[in-house]
């Protein structure tokens, strides 16, 4: 969680708190290297500084999905791998897949070139050269619609592109200004000049997910947090990132250097850029706004049927599982006076067939108790309540006592905040991980760490850590899916219900839960409750 300082108020809506509770940290595209936006794989740069003050400033997390080239990145936001890409244009028809907020910075694009022989970039005066374009780019874009017949050779982006033109294997560079710039500064490549002044000035947004007005709305006003002079200070800060002084532009035909180029133009640019783009996006956001306000009853219809659907399906997993314990019990019944009546006469094979009937209902039995249990989270009467969660615990390791003892396990805990929930359920939300933790233990003795902390958000995230096998990678997406186990009944008994129940109870109360592990090292499962 990021620290800063708290605030009075919450700038997000309780709707768009809920959101970032439960979909976790928002996970922002980049494709590697693109100064000044960001550098040294995205630790650095002032793209990554407004991240790190939306943080916060909202209280939030991103977290970073590092992809080789922008195309990649872009191709992450269109599969669902990452929520955010930025500084992004709404050029080459993203409009299809992203939405996109008020415009924060002007990016520049030029042709940069070593040749002598070339004096301007028109289509006639580039024909037979080799030029090169990060795929996918806003260069990209531009020159497909600005100089049709140029076949580009493809770079994953500037920095590769950049060398490209060092070695021989292109003979002139489109790119942002600002990137090759530095990268020609970083890799000290000599002799590559800009062809005139920059060709197009294009303004960057952060790119959205189509469709998802809320986590575009919180993005947005995390921008607002940031009063445009310090916005200025910090692009002013990164555009003369170890780009040498300003030097004053001197009249053609003196070509400036790239140094130059990238001081002088960026910084006024960027400025001038920030004005010009929020009167023309200022506009498409209010378009954009109607559209939201026109939808947003339709959204409301359609919460109330998907509400209604779940309470129907719940009543109805409930009604189900109760009628099938009747006819279970007297298969039972009847399994056990087959057992006492005919047992002397029954040779190896059928005392084998019993046992596998007998186990079976066993197993039959523990489904529906289970099933009923998780019928019972959306459908019990029992209101949220401020409850002692050290206390509940306790409840909960009485009720393991027997498997605790039996597995030589070991529980600790420290002082646990207070929460909001349905004090049956807690305790069993309890039970199932420490459950879980013992269960699934290596050679060593099982122990079991509950942790607990307050946010200033209003949530609390607990902890539950053990130090047993840990879950495979490819697991782990999957554990808090109904009926999924991780081993089968010849390793560790149990219905594949467990952590299905704990996801439904977390989410029951507003919170989330997810889990962190590494094979043979143990596994952590972390939730939120409100704070009572």
């Amino acid at each position: 969680m990021p620290v800063g300082a708290a605030v009075d108020a919450d700038p997000l809506s309780e709707a768009e708190r809920a959101w970032v509770d439960a979909h976790g940290p928002i996970r922002w595209a980049i494709g590697l290297e693109f100064p000044p936006a960001f550098i040294d794989n995205g630790t650095r740069g002032y793209a990554v500084d407004l991240i790190r003050l939306m943080e916060i400033r909202l209280n939030i997390d991103f977290e970073i999905v590092r992809v080789a080239g922008f195309s990649n990145a872009l191709e992450s936001m269109k599969t669902g791998e990452a929520d955010l890409i930025g500084p992004v244009t709404t050029s080459g028809g993203r409009q299809g897949y992203l939405d996109f907020t008020e415009g924060f910075v002007a990016i520049e694009l030029g042709f940069w070139t070593r040749s002598d022989d070339l004096d301007g970039h028109s289509e006639t005066e580039l024909e037979g050269q080799r030029v090169a374009v990060s795929q996918n780019a806003t260069s990209h874009i531009w020159l497909r619609e600005n100089r049709a017949g140029i076949t580009p050779v493809l770079v994953d982006d500037p920095q590769q592109g950049v060398r490209a033109l060092a070695s021989g294997e292109v003979d002139v560079l489109l790119g942002g200004v600002a990137p090759v710039a530095y990268h020609l500064r970083e890799e000290k490549v000599e002799g590559v000049r800009l062809l005139g002044p920059p060709v197009a000035h294009e303004i960057a947004s952060w790119g959205i997910p189509k469709g998802n007005e809320t986590l575009l709305s919180i993005i947005e006003k995390g921008m607002s947090t940031i009063p445009r002079e310090e916005r200025a200070a910090i692009f002013a800060r990164w555009t003369g990132y170890d780009l040498g002084p300003p030097v004053a532009a001197a009249p053609p035909p003196i070509v400036l250097s790239p140094t130059h180029w990238a001081v002088a133009s960026v910084s006024g640019l960027l400025l001038v850029g920030l004005s010009i783009g929020n009167i023309v996006l200022r506009r498409q956001v209010e378009a954009r706004t109607r559209d939201l306000r026109e939808s947003e009853e339709r959204l409301r219809q359609h919460a109330d049927e998907l509400s209604r659907s779940n309470e129907e399906l719940s009543q109805f997993a409930y009604v189900a599982s109760h009628d099938l314990r009747e006819p279970l019990r007297m298969v039972t019944s009847y399994l056990s006076l087959l057992d006492e009546r005919y047992d002397e006469v029954l040779d190896k094979d059928g005392r084998e067939f019993m046992d596998h009937a007998r186990d079976g209902a066993v197993r039959m039995q523990a489904l529906i108790d289970d099933l009923l249990t998780l019928a019972r989270v959306d459908t019990t009467a029992e209101e949220p309540r401020a409850v002692d969660t050290g206390e509940v615990l306790q409840e909960a390791l009485f009720g393991l006592q027997v498997q605790l003892r039996d597995e030589g396990a070991e529980v600790v805990w420290g002082d646990l905040p207070q929460v909001r929930a349905r004090k049956g359920q807690l305790r069993q939300l309890f039970q199932n991980l420490v459950s879980n933790g013992v269960k699934f233990h290596g050679t060593k003795p099982p122990k079991v760490e509950v942790e607990g902390t307050a946010r200033a958000d209003g949530m609390a995230v607990f902890a539950v850590r053990d130090n047993g096998i840990g879950i495979p990678v490819q697991e782990q997406e999957k554990v808090f899916a109904l009926f999924h186990r991780l081993h089968g009944r010849d390793h560790n008994e149990g219905t594949g219900i467990g952590l299905a129940l704990c996801k439904r109870i977390v989410e029951r109360h507003g919170g989330r839960i997810w889990v962190e592990s590494k094979e043979g090292e143990g596994t952590t499962v972390r939730f939120t409750l409100p704070v009572a």
